[in-house]
Protein backbone atom coordinates (compact mmCIF):
# COMPACT_ATOMS: atom_id res chain seq x y z
CA UNK A 1 0.00 0.00 0.00
CA UNK A 2 1.41 3.35 -1.05
CA UNK A 3 1.88 6.15 1.50
CA UNK A 4 -0.79 8.30 -0.22
CA UNK A 5 -3.31 5.45 -0.05
CA UNK A 6 -2.47 4.88 3.59
CA UNK A 7 -2.89 8.59 4.41
CA UNK A 8 -6.21 8.77 2.60
CA UNK A 9 -7.47 5.75 4.49
CA UNK A 10 -6.27 7.15 7.80
CA UNK A 11 -7.80 10.57 7.08
CA UNK A 12 -11.14 8.95 6.31
CA UNK A 13 -11.02 6.95 9.53
CA UNK A 14 -10.31 10.10 11.53
CA UNK A 15 -13.13 11.91 9.75
CA UNK A 16 -15.57 9.11 10.55
CA UNK A 17 -14.38 9.21 14.14
CA UNK A 18 -15.16 12.94 14.15
CA UNK A 19 -11.54 13.77 14.78
CA UNK A 20 -11.80 16.58 12.27
CA UNK A 21 -8.65 18.54 13.12
CA UNK A 22 -6.44 15.47 12.71
CA UNK A 23 -8.27 14.51 9.52
CA UNK A 24 -7.82 18.04 8.19
CA UNK A 25 -4.08 17.87 8.82
CA UNK A 26 -3.80 14.70 6.75
CA UNK A 27 -6.01 16.03 3.93
CA UNK A 28 -3.86 19.16 3.90
CA UNK A 29 -0.74 16.99 3.64
CA UNK A 30 -2.37 15.19 0.74
CA UNK A 31 -3.02 18.61 -0.88
CA UNK A 32 -6.73 17.99 -0.73
CA UNK A 33 -7.27 21.64 0.12
CA UNK A 34 -11.06 21.77 -0.15
CA UNK A 35 -11.41 18.65 2.04
CA UNK A 36 -8.90 20.01 4.56
CA UNK A 37 -10.72 23.34 4.78
CA UNK A 38 -14.03 21.56 5.24
CA UNK A 39 -12.59 19.45 8.08
CA UNK A 40 -11.15 22.52 9.81
CA UNK A 41 -14.54 24.17 9.54
CA UNK A 42 -16.21 21.08 11.02
CA UNK A 43 -13.66 21.29 13.85
CA UNK A 44 -14.72 24.89 14.49
CA UNK A 45 -11.42 26.34 13.29
CA UNK A 46 -12.63 28.54 10.46
CA UNK A 47 -9.53 30.72 10.60
CA UNK A 48 -7.37 27.66 9.83
CA UNK A 49 -9.71 26.72 6.99
CA UNK A 50 -9.30 30.20 5.53
CA UNK A 51 -5.52 30.03 5.96
CA UNK A 52 -5.36 26.74 4.06
CA UNK A 53 -7.46 28.10 1.22
CA UNK A 54 -5.45 31.34 1.04
CA UNK A 55 -2.18 29.40 0.87
CA UNK A 56 -3.65 27.52 -2.05
CA UNK A 57 -4.68 30.76 -3.76
CA UNK A 58 -8.39 30.02 -3.40
CA UNK A 59 -9.39 33.51 -2.26
CA UNK A 60 -13.03 33.24 -3.30
CA UNK A 61 -13.44 30.01 -1.28
CA UNK A 62 -11.62 31.63 1.65
CA UNK A 63 -14.07 34.54 1.58
CA UNK A 64 -16.98 32.13 1.61
CA UNK A 65 -15.64 30.52 4.81
CA UNK A 66 -14.99 33.96 6.35
CA UNK A 67 -18.55 35.04 5.72
CA UNK A 68 -20.02 31.82 7.06
CA UNK A 69 -17.82 32.10 10.14
CA UNK A 70 -18.68 35.74 10.77
CA UNK A 71 -15.15 36.95 10.07
CA UNK A 72 -16.40 40.03 8.22
CA UNK A 73 -13.29 42.12 8.63
CA UNK A 74 -11.15 39.40 7.04
CA UNK A 75 -13.74 38.91 4.31
CA UNK A 76 -13.70 42.64 3.59
CA UNK A 77 -9.92 42.70 3.31
CA UNK A 78 -10.01 39.69 0.96
CA UNK A 79 -12.69 41.29 -1.21
CA UNK A 80 -10.51 44.39 -1.45
CA UNK A 81 -7.61 42.28 -2.73
CA UNK A 82 -9.98 41.09 -5.46
CA UNK A 83 -11.03 44.74 -6.07
CA UNK A 84 -14.59 43.72 -5.35
CA UNK A 85 -15.32 46.94 -3.49
CA UNK A 86 -19.08 46.53 -3.33
CA UNK A 87 -18.86 43.28 -1.39
CA UNK A 88 -15.95 44.63 0.62
CA UNK A 89 -18.07 47.61 1.67
CA UNK A 90 -20.90 45.31 2.67
CA UNK A 91 -18.51 43.26 4.81
CA UNK A 92 -17.06 46.39 6.45
CA UNK A 93 -20.58 47.33 7.45
CA UNK A 94 -21.12 43.87 8.92
CA UNK A 95 -17.79 44.23 10.72
CA UNK A 96 -19.03 47.42 12.38
CA UNK A 97 -16.67 49.69 10.46
CA UNK A 98 -19.04 51.99 8.52
CA UNK A 99 -16.43 54.63 7.70
CA UNK A 100 -14.35 52.10 5.77
CA UNK A 101 -17.50 51.01 3.95
CA UNK A 102 -18.42 54.62 3.15
CA UNK A 103 -14.91 55.29 1.82
CA UNK A 104 -15.30 52.37 -0.59
CA UNK A 105 -18.75 53.50 -1.77
CA UNK A 106 -17.29 56.96 -2.30
CA UNK A 107 -14.43 55.44 -4.28
CA UNK A 108 -16.99 53.69 -6.48
CA UNK A 109 -18.83 57.02 -7.02
CA UNK A 110 -21.83 55.78 -5.07
CA UNK A 111 -22.00 59.16 -3.37
CA UNK A 112 -25.54 58.98 -2.05
CA UNK A 113 -24.96 55.57 -0.44
CA UNK A 114 -21.69 56.78 1.07
CA UNK A 115 -23.37 59.94 2.32
CA UNK A 116 -26.09 58.00 4.14
CA UNK A 117 -23.47 55.93 5.93
CA UNK A 118 -21.39 58.99 6.83
CA UNK A 119 -24.52 60.70 8.16
CA UNK A 120 -25.48 57.72 10.32
CA UNK A 121 -21.89 57.59 11.60
CA UNK A 122 -22.07 61.24 12.65
CA UNK A 123 -19.83 62.56 9.87
CA UNK A 124 -22.44 65.12 8.91
CA UNK A 125 -20.33 67.56 6.91
CA UNK A 126 -18.83 64.81 4.75
CA UNK A 127 -22.33 63.43 4.23
CA UNK A 128 -23.67 66.85 3.32
CA UNK A 129 -20.97 67.47 0.72
CA UNK A 130 -21.66 64.09 -0.93
CA UNK A 131 -25.45 64.60 -0.84
CA UNK A 132 -24.95 67.98 -2.46
CA UNK A 133 -22.70 66.50 -5.14
CA UNK A 134 -25.38 63.86 -5.82
CA UNK A 135 -27.99 66.65 -6.05
CA UNK A 136 -29.91 65.24 -3.08
CA UNK A 137 -30.47 68.74 -1.75
CA UNK A 138 -33.03 67.95 0.95
CA UNK A 139 -30.71 65.33 2.45
CA UNK A 140 -27.79 67.73 2.07
CA UNK A 141 -29.74 70.41 3.97
CA UNK A 142 -30.53 68.00 6.83
CA UNK A 143 -26.87 67.05 7.05
CA UNK A 144 -25.62 70.65 6.92
CA UNK A 145 -28.13 71.58 9.61
CA UNK A 146 -26.43 69.09 11.93
CA UNK A 147 -23.04 70.78 11.46
CA UNK A 148 -22.07 73.77 13.64
CA UNK A 149 -21.64 76.95 11.60
CA UNK A 150 -18.07 77.31 12.87
CA UNK A 151 -17.18 73.91 11.40
CA UNK A 152 -18.71 74.78 8.04
CA UNK A 153 -16.78 78.06 7.98
CA UNK A 154 -13.55 76.24 8.83
CA UNK A 155 -13.96 73.34 6.41
CA UNK A 156 -15.59 75.31 3.58
CA UNK A 157 -13.45 78.47 3.47
CA UNK A 158 -14.63 79.74 0.07
CA UNK A 159 -17.27 82.49 0.50
CA UNK A 160 -19.13 81.48 -2.64
CA UNK A 161 -19.44 77.89 -1.39
CA UNK A 162 -20.50 79.07 2.07
CA UNK A 163 -23.35 81.04 0.53
CA UNK A 164 -24.30 78.05 -1.62
CA UNK A 165 -24.56 75.96 1.55
CA UNK A 166 -26.69 78.67 3.16
CA UNK A 167 -28.96 78.66 0.09
CA UNK A 168 -29.48 74.90 0.43
CA UNK A 169 -30.34 75.30 4.11
CA UNK A 170 -32.74 78.16 3.42
CA UNK A 171 -34.55 76.36 0.62
CA UNK A 172 -35.22 73.39 2.89
CA UNK A 173 -36.50 75.55 5.75
CA UNK A 174 -33.45 75.47 8.03
CA UNK A 175 -33.73 79.24 8.33
CA UNK A 176 -31.86 79.96 11.55
CA UNK A 177 -28.87 77.89 10.44
CA UNK A 178 -28.98 79.54 7.01
CA UNK A 179 -29.14 83.00 8.58
CA UNK A 180 -26.15 82.29 10.81
CA UNK A 181 -24.13 81.11 7.82
CA UNK A 182 -25.21 84.06 5.66
CA UNK A 183 -24.13 86.38 8.46
CA UNK A 184 -20.72 84.77 8.82
CA UNK A 185 -20.20 84.84 5.04
CA UNK A 186 -21.03 88.56 4.93
CA UNK A 187 -24.39 88.10 3.19
CA UNK A 188 -26.31 90.23 5.67
CA UNK A 189 -29.30 90.82 3.39
CA UNK A 190 -29.84 87.11 2.83
CA UNK A 191 -29.47 86.50 6.58
CA UNK A 192 -32.18 89.04 7.34
CA UNK A 193 -34.58 87.44 4.86
CA UNK A 194 -33.94 83.97 6.27
CA UNK A 195 -34.77 85.20 9.78
CA UNK A 196 -37.87 87.03 8.57
CA UNK A 197 -39.11 83.88 6.85
CA UNK A 198 -38.62 82.05 10.13
CA UNK A 199 -40.56 84.77 11.99
CA UNK A 200 -37.45 85.69 13.99
CA UNK A 201 -38.09 89.41 13.61
CA UNK A 202 -36.20 90.52 16.71
CA UNK A 203 -33.06 88.74 15.53
CA UNK A 204 -33.49 90.14 12.04
CA UNK A 205 -33.78 93.61 13.56
CA UNK A 206 -30.60 93.07 15.55
CA UNK A 207 -28.77 92.33 12.28
CA UNK A 208 -30.29 95.36 10.57
CA UNK A 209 -28.92 97.60 13.30
CA UNK A 210 -25.46 96.85 11.89
CA UNK A 211 -26.50 97.27 8.25
CA UNK A 212 -25.11 100.09 6.13
CA UNK A 213 -27.42 102.06 3.86
CA UNK A 214 -26.11 99.99 0.94
CA UNK A 215 -27.09 96.76 2.69
CA UNK A 216 -30.50 98.21 3.55
CA UNK A 217 -30.98 99.09 -0.12
CA UNK A 218 -29.94 95.56 -1.10
CA UNK A 219 -32.51 94.11 1.29
CA UNK A 220 -35.25 96.37 -0.06
CA UNK A 221 -34.39 95.49 -3.66
CA UNK A 222 -34.62 91.77 -2.89
CA UNK A 223 -38.02 91.77 -1.16
CA UNK A 224 -40.39 89.24 -2.77
CA UNK A 225 -43.35 91.00 -4.33
CA UNK A 226 -45.97 90.24 -1.72
CA UNK A 227 -47.50 92.60 0.77
CA UNK A 228 -46.96 90.47 3.86
CA UNK A 229 -43.20 90.30 3.36
CA UNK A 230 -43.04 94.06 2.80
CA UNK A 231 -44.87 94.63 6.09
CA UNK A 232 -42.53 92.29 7.97
CA UNK A 233 -39.40 93.89 6.50
CA UNK A 234 -40.73 97.33 7.40
CA UNK A 235 -41.45 96.12 10.93
CA UNK A 236 -37.92 94.74 11.20
CA UNK A 237 -36.39 98.05 10.15
CA UNK A 238 -38.57 99.90 12.65
CA UNK A 239 -37.44 97.54 15.40
CA UNK A 240 -33.89 98.26 14.25
CA UNK A 241 -34.64 101.98 14.63
CA UNK A 242 -34.04 102.61 10.95
CA UNK A 243 -37.19 104.55 10.13
CA UNK A 244 -35.85 105.73 6.80
CA UNK A 245 -35.31 102.16 5.55
CA UNK A 246 -38.74 101.11 6.89
CA UNK A 247 -40.33 103.99 5.02
CA UNK A 248 -38.50 103.10 1.82
CA UNK A 249 -39.86 99.56 2.11
CA UNK A 250 -43.41 100.94 2.36
CA UNK A 251 -42.79 103.26 -0.59
CA UNK A 252 -41.51 100.32 -2.65
CA UNK A 253 -44.78 98.54 -1.86
CA UNK A 254 -46.82 101.61 -2.80
CA UNK A 255 -48.00 102.12 0.78
CA UNK A 256 -47.16 105.81 0.82
CA UNK A 257 -49.19 106.82 3.86
CA UNK A 258 -47.56 104.10 5.95
CA UNK A 259 -44.19 105.33 4.64
CA UNK A 260 -45.06 108.76 5.98
CA UNK A 261 -45.90 107.27 9.38
CA UNK A 262 -42.50 105.51 9.48
CA UNK A 263 -40.70 108.72 8.65
CA UNK A 264 -42.66 110.51 11.37
CA UNK A 265 -41.83 107.86 13.96
CA UNK A 266 -38.19 108.38 13.11
CA UNK A 267 -38.48 112.14 13.44
CA UNK A 268 -38.00 112.65 9.69
CA UNK A 269 -40.92 115.03 9.31
CA UNK A 270 -40.05 116.64 5.97
CA UNK A 271 -39.60 113.22 4.39
CA UNK A 272 -42.91 112.22 5.97
CA UNK A 273 -44.57 115.27 4.44
CA UNK A 274 -43.27 114.29 1.02
CA UNK A 275 -44.73 110.78 1.37
CA UNK A 276 -48.07 112.17 2.56
CA UNK A 277 -48.10 114.50 -0.44
CA UNK A 278 -47.69 111.53 -2.81
CA UNK A 279 -50.44 109.73 -0.88
CA UNK A 280 -52.66 112.85 -1.16
CA UNK A 281 -52.98 112.81 2.62
CA UNK A 282 -52.82 116.58 2.86
CA UNK A 283 -53.89 116.92 6.47
CA UNK A 284 -51.09 114.62 7.58
CA UNK A 285 -48.71 116.36 5.21
CA UNK A 286 -49.46 119.70 6.87
CA UNK A 287 -49.02 118.17 10.34
CA UNK A 288 -45.64 116.77 9.29
CA UNK A 289 -44.47 120.18 8.09
CA UNK A 290 -45.73 121.66 11.32
CA UNK A 291 -43.77 119.09 13.37
CA UNK A 292 -40.72 119.91 11.25
CA UNK A 293 -41.10 123.56 12.29
CA UNK A 294 -41.92 124.72 8.77
CA UNK A 295 -45.08 126.59 9.73
CA UNK A 296 -45.17 128.55 6.46
CA UNK A 297 -45.33 125.36 4.38
CA UNK A 298 -47.72 123.76 6.86
CA UNK A 299 -50.09 126.74 6.66
CA UNK A 300 -49.96 126.63 2.87
CA UNK A 301 -50.81 122.92 2.79
CA UNK A 302 -53.62 123.21 5.37
CA UNK A 303 -55.16 126.13 3.54
CA UNK A 304 -54.97 124.32 0.21
CA UNK A 305 -56.81 121.42 1.84
CA UNK A 306 -59.44 123.84 3.23
CA UNK A 307 -58.34 123.06 6.75
CA UNK A 308 -58.54 126.70 7.72
CA UNK A 309 -58.35 126.34 11.51
CA UNK A 310 -55.13 124.31 11.18
CA UNK A 311 -53.72 126.84 8.72
CA UNK A 312 -54.65 129.65 11.13
CA UNK A 313 -52.85 127.92 13.98
CA UNK A 314 -49.66 127.83 11.89
CA UNK A 315 -50.03 131.51 10.97
CA UNK A 316 -50.31 132.30 14.67
CA UNK A 317 -47.01 130.57 15.29
CA UNK A 318 -45.55 132.80 12.58
CA UNK A 319 -47.24 135.81 14.29
CA UNK A 320 -49.10 136.58 11.06
CA UNK A 321 -52.07 137.76 13.13
CA UNK A 322 -54.13 139.17 10.25
CA UNK A 323 -53.85 136.00 8.17
CA UNK A 324 -54.55 133.88 11.22
CA UNK A 325 -57.67 135.92 11.96
CA UNK A 326 -58.86 135.68 8.36
CA UNK A 327 -58.39 131.91 8.35
CA UNK A 328 -60.14 131.44 11.68
CA UNK A 329 -62.93 133.55 10.25
CA UNK A 330 -63.16 131.23 7.24
CA UNK A 331 -63.33 128.34 9.66
CA UNK A 332 -66.12 130.18 11.51
CA UNK A 333 -64.05 130.07 14.65
CA UNK A 334 -64.81 133.64 15.61
CA UNK A 335 -63.45 133.37 19.14
CA UNK A 336 -59.95 132.51 17.93
CA UNK A 337 -60.29 134.95 15.03
CA UNK A 338 -60.99 137.85 17.42
CA UNK A 339 -58.13 136.71 19.68
CA UNK A 340 -55.67 136.73 16.77
CA UNK A 341 -56.82 140.04 15.28
CA UNK A 342 -56.77 141.82 18.66
CA UNK A 343 -53.02 141.20 18.85
CA UNK A 344 -52.39 143.60 15.94
CA UNK A 345 -51.24 147.01 17.24
CA UNK A 346 -52.73 150.22 15.76
CA UNK A 347 -49.31 151.07 14.37
CA UNK A 348 -49.32 147.99 12.16
CA UNK A 349 -50.19 148.43 8.48
CA UNK A 350 -52.65 145.54 8.72
CA UNK A 351 -54.58 147.11 11.59
CA UNK A 352 -57.27 148.64 9.34
CA UNK A 353 -58.08 145.30 7.69
CA UNK A 354 -58.16 143.63 11.06
CA UNK A 355 -60.50 146.29 12.43
CA UNK A 356 -62.90 145.87 9.52
CA UNK A 357 -62.96 142.10 10.06
CA UNK A 358 -63.59 142.57 13.78
CA UNK A 359 -66.54 144.83 12.99
CA UNK A 360 -67.92 142.26 10.57
CA UNK A 361 -67.76 139.60 13.29
CA UNK A 362 -69.44 141.96 15.75
CA UNK A 363 -72.34 142.42 13.33
CA UNK A 364 -72.59 138.69 12.81
CA UNK A 365 -72.70 138.20 16.56
CA UNK A 366 -75.52 140.72 16.89
CA UNK A 367 -77.38 138.94 14.18
CA UNK A 368 -77.05 135.69 16.15
CA UNK A 369 -74.42 134.17 13.94
CA UNK A 370 -71.70 134.26 16.55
Amino acid sequence: MSEETFLRKKALELELAKQYTEAAGLYHKLRMVDKAAYMYEKAGDTQKAVQVLMEAGQTARAISYCRKGGFHRQAAELFETLRDFANAASEWLSAGEPLRAAALYERMDHGERAAKIYFEAGKHLRAARLFEKAKCYADAASAYAAVPVEEIMREVPDLYEQRAVADILEQDGHLEHAAALYTESHSLGAAVFALIQGEHLERAAALCQHATSDVASEIIDQIPRDGQTYLKVAEVFMKAEDASAAARVCEANGNLERAGECYEQGGLFKEAAHSYYKAKAYSRMGSAFEKAGDHTKAAEVFEGAHLYADAARCQEKLQNWLRAGELYFKARDYVHARAALSKIPKSDLTYTKAHVLLQTMAKLKKGGAA
